[in-house]
């Protein structure tokens, strides 16, 4: 029985073992891990993200991976991991390319990631709702939250946990300042990766709708630590 060649000439066996594909071979097996640490981050983070991301998020993640892993000093061409690259590349990410979450959450918070105390803290300033975040139509109320998780990205054993702030007001009322805490395994040896969202409400008669159309809803990387 014959066998059927592509018009080109090359089979997938032939990629596999002749040496002129080698840079191919190379380039294939740090995809493979990009696209690997982007299933990761993605699944952890699902249940801030899924109504939080545009279609494109996995595409846009493996890229912005595959930068990572380009900035490995340490590893041979091919060999090159995420973990030895430039992990801070990844601080900024949008899940929703749509919505960025700077144009939603406009107080000036800063995160700080404490790693042998096993603490990170989001200090959140006093702000005034109406004029500091960005809502869609209908919202009466909103959420702040915040996910942190240790990620190792070769073997994938990971820690996760959330927080997230009362229902808040879409008002002019000013808002005080206030911590919002993370706890983690001190000293951890693994990554560490923060993930930022926002989730609408419209109350109506005292009780809460969710407003989840994916048009307006943010998520977005604020912190990134490396061991």
């Amino acid at each position: 029985m014959a066998k059927k060649i592509p018009a080109n000439g090359v089979t997938a066996e032939k990629v596999q073992n002749d040496a002129v594909f080698e840079r191919t071979r190379e380039n294939m097996a740090e995809f493979t891990r990009s696209g690997k640490a982007s299933v990761s981050i993605r699944e952890l983070f699902r249940e801030l993200t899924i109504y939080a991301k545009s279609n494109d998020a996995h595409t846009r993640l493996v890229k912005l991976l595959s930068k990572v892993i380009s900035t490995d000093p340490i590893s041979k061409r091919g060999e090159r991991t995420v973990t030895n690259g430039d992990l801070l590349l990844l601080k900024g990410f949008n899940f929703n390319r749509r919505v960025p979450l700077r144009e939603i959450v406009y107080p000036r918070y800063t995160v700080a990631i404490d790693r042998a105390a096993g603490q990170a803290t989001i200090a959140m300033p006093e702000f005034v709702p109406k004029v500091l975040i960005g809502c869609p139509k209908a919202t009466t109320h909103f959420k702040l939250v915040l996910a942190l998780a240790t990620l190792n990205f070769e073997t994938d054993a990971s820690t996760y946990v959330k927080v997230s702030t009362n229902e808040i007001g879409w008002d002019q009322v000013l808002r005080p300042a206030e911590n919002m805490v993370l706890n983690f395994p001190a000293n951890t040896p693994d990554n560490i990766i923060v993930v930022m969202s926002v989730e609408f409400y419209q109350n109506i008669n005292g009780v809460s709708y969710d407003l989840k159309t994916g048009q307006s809803n943010a998520a977005a990387i604020v912190a990134v630590s490396k061991p």
